[in-house]
This record gives C-alpha cells, structure tokens and sequence, in this order.
C-alpha cells in the first residue's frame, strides 16, 4: 500500500505539470478537433458504465478505504495515474483498463500515451488490437497517429507481421510510408534478405516513390552491415542505382575502418563504381581522418583529387599533425601542389601560432630554408590575420614572389569582413605592386563596397 501511495503522490505532481511520456519515443501531436471528439467519447463511455471494470485488487482497496473516491474527482484521476504508472511495466493490459475512469481528459490522454508507449515496446501486436478495439473513442488523425507509432513497434519485432498490416493501410497515408522504415529496419536485423525480396515486390506500388525506396534500402543495409559486412558489400555491388550505392558504403566504410585503417582501405580500393569509391573515401578521411592524421594524409594525397575538392579535412588533419609533429607535417606538405599545398600551410602555420604565438610563428617562417615555403608561410600570417589590415600588410611585404603576393591579397579582399575593405584600399599603395595590379584589387574591393553597401543613398568614399 505504502508503495501505491507514494507513486500517487509522484502521479499527482507529474500530471499538474505534463504527463509523463516515454522520453525516447515521442508519441504523434493530435488536433484539437480529435482530442475534442475523443474527451466527448469517453466521457459518453463513463456515463454508461461507471467504474464498471475488472480493477486490480490495489486500487479497491484504495477505493474501500476512501469512501468518497468515485465523488472526488481530482483525487480519483490521481489514484487512477498513480496505479496507471505502478502497473504499466509489468502489466501494461491492466494499466489499459483503468484509462476509461478517468473524468480529467489531460490525465487520462498522459496516462494513455505512456501505456501505449510501454506496451508498443513490450507487445506491439496485443497493443494494436487494443487500439483497434478502441477505435471509435479517438479522431481519425490520433487514431492513425497512434496505430502508426505502435506499428512501428511490431515492425523491429515481427516485421513479416507488419507487412500485413502495411497492406492493409490506406496508399500514401503516413502510416504506411512510415511503417516501410520501420520494416525495413527490421528485416536488417534479422533477416536482410527476406527485406529485399519485399523491397522488390513494392517497388512498383504507386506511392512508393524513388526517394521513400532508396530511404528503405538504406535502412536495410544498416542492420545488414553490422550482420555481416562483407556480405552488404557485395549486396551494394550489385544495386543498379550509382548514386544508391554511393550512398550505402558512406557508412560501411566505417564499419571496416572499426577493425583497422587498412581494412578500410582495401574496402575503398575493392569498391568498382568510380562514385561509390569517391564517397568512402571523403567519408572515411572525414571521420577517421582525426584518429590518424599522418596515414590519413598519405592515404589522401594517393587516392583523392585534393586540389578540387574541399579542403576541410586536409587542414583539419594538418592542424592535429603538426601540434604532435610539425616536422612529418612538412614532409607531407612537401608533397603537395596547387591549392591543397596552401591548405596545407595555411593549416600548420595556424597550429604554429597557436603554439608559439605570432612572434613564434615568424621565426619559424624565417627557419624555412627554401624561399617559396617562406612565401607560403608569409601568404598563410596574412589570410589568418583577415581581422587585422595592418598585420596583414605587414606579412605580405615579407612575401618575395609579386604572384603570390597578388593572389593572396585577391583571396583576402574577397573574404575579410566588409568594414576592413576600406582600411585595405587605403594600404594598397604600401604593397608596391604593379599599377595594373593594384588597380584590379581596387576595383574587386569597389565591386564589394557597391553591393554590399547598397543600401547607403551615398556610397561611403573609397
């Protein structure tokens, strides 16, 4: 009894500030015009049958030591949630039974959804025919809401089951789309192939459209990796979708990357499709590229278009490399051209500045022994210092090569904040380059003040 008591008083605090509900699968939103039409449902159910029900022996002994229960409405819902949240678990049937006693339709509808919740987890398809025998008490849309979610339960448990309830859902409704995932998902747990075989029965159906069905094979393949990855792989070979199965090895490559970095190599390198092996490796230097910066980098520079693809994880992976080893980062730097070598730079002089601070970072510019990676290095002080016009000056006027010294200025006029445009014209002068050069920085910086100052009916001076 003490028990009983004290989850009544917990029930008592939980339905005055929201009914609990299962945190880790939110139930669907229901209108007003459904909650409207299911509180009339009810409460024309109580006036016809009074706490007429088979009640567990705990709550008569309640109702036996409180005479006035039935009378005491605020009371009785608080017993009513109170032994809805001591039975649930064990016994989510009889925690059902009490919902109908409920005379306030907010502790009722609370007490309800967490029932639903447990009982979907724990025996999905007696929660549907529980549902079903309830039908006429809900709104279309909160009935079909909360057939769905319990659906979804049964289809991660018996999803051969679920298939005949999908057929038996109206074409296009949202449950039936949602239950597809929930198939799928399923059937990648148990039995992969049993979900392809009813992938390629569905695939015709009118309202399964080519995004719903690459959606559901990606469902599958995730339970199938981690059943057996090498048998996904040849499963993803033989899709006819490109792009599908680009899509699919973004998340096996790491399934292979779990049992060692060259195992996700030999995966990319097996991989045929030009795309598909395109995708693994931006998914793998991307997410592992963190864990092994030096392989990582080696593996990048062999197998991927550095210089015309993002540059993210080349700086990412050059920043991690040179904070534990910045002499093996210029040894892969060396071995870089094109944008990917200034990537490269401008990520190592970065860690070193945040190593040794700005003083520290020139010095160590200056130790460089050949004369371009200085001009790199100097090139790298200025786009860090996009904040900072004179030290941005101040790092190109150590820069030794005129074409590099205008691509980097080009670079930082095209990204530095608007309000540093017009201290950078006025410093132009001090570059001393070529007329024809300083006037087509000039005029980028103009083109920016134009449209990004439009709005002034003067444009400021420049």
């Amino acid at each position: 009894m003490k028990s009983i008591l004290l989850t009544t008083a917990v029930a008592a605090l939980a339905f005055s500030t929201g009914y609990l509900v299962n945190p880790q699968k939110q139930l669907p939103d229901t209108s007003l015009a459904d909650r409207e039409a299911t509180d009339d449902a009810h409460a024309a159910a109580r006036q016809q049958a009074p706490l007429n029900i088979e009640l567990p022996d705990t709550f008569r002994a309640l109702a036996a030591q409180y005479p006035g229960l039935a009378e005491n409405h605020l009371e009785l819902n608080r017993v009513l949630y109170g032994m809805t949240l001591e039975l649930v678990e064990s016994d989510p049937a009889t925690a059902a039974s009490l919902l109908d006693q409920f005379t306030d339709e907010n502790a009722r509808l609370g007490a309800q959804e967490l029932v639903l919740a447990i009982w979907s987890e724990q025996d999905p398809a007696n929660a549907l025919k529980w549902l079903a025998q309830r039908q006429l008490l809900y709104g279309k849309e909160q009935y079909e809401g909360y057939y769905a979610y319990a659906l979804s339960s049964l289809a991660m448990l018996d999803p051969e089951q679920a298939v005949v309830h999908f057929h038996t859902l109206e074409p296009g409704s949202p449950a039936r789309r949602g239950i597809i995932e929930g198939i799928t998902q399923g059937w990648g747990q148990s039995d992969p192939q049993a979900g392809f075989a009813w992938l390629e029965q569905i695939q015709d159906l009118p309202d399964v459209d080519d995004q719903l069905l690459n959606e559901a094979y990606t469902q599958l393949m995730m339970g199938y990796m981690h059943l057996d990855r090498d048998a996904a792989a040849a499963t993803i070979a033989q899709l006819d979708s490109s792009r599908l199965r680009a899509e699919l090895v973004r998340p096996l490559v790491l399934k292979y990357a779990e049992t060692g970095f060259e195992d996700a190599v030999n995966f990319i390198n097996s991989l045929e499709d030009p795309l598909a092996q395109r995708y693994a490796a931006a998914q793998f230097v991307e997410v592992e590229g963190p864990n092994h910066p030096s392989q990582m980098i080696d593996f990048a520079i062999n197998n991927m278009d550095l210089d015309s693809g993002d540059q993210t994880f080349l700086r990412h992976a050059f920043m991690t490399l040179t904070m534990t080893d910045t002499d093996e980062a210029m040894a892969h730097y060396q071995q870089l051209t094109g944008a990917s070598r200034n990537a490269a730079m401008e990520a190592i002089a970065y860690s070193v500045w945040q190593m040794k601070g700005p003083n520290g970072v020139e010095l160590w510019i200056e130790s460089l022994p050949d004369r371009a990676d200085r001009d790199d290095g100097y090139a790298a002080l200025a786009l860090h210092a996009a904040d900072n016009p004179d030290r941005i000056f101040a790092s190109l006027a150590q820069i030794s090569d005129p074409s590099k010294k205008v691509t980097t200025l080009e670079s930082i006029v095209t990204q530095v904040a608007p309000n540093q445009l017009f201290d950078i014209k006025k410093l132009l002068p001090d570059t001393n380059l070529e007329p024809q050069q300083t006037e087509a920085i000039s005029a980028i910086i103009n083109e920016r003040i134009t449209n990004e100052y439009g709005a002034l009916l003067v444009p400021p001076s420049v």
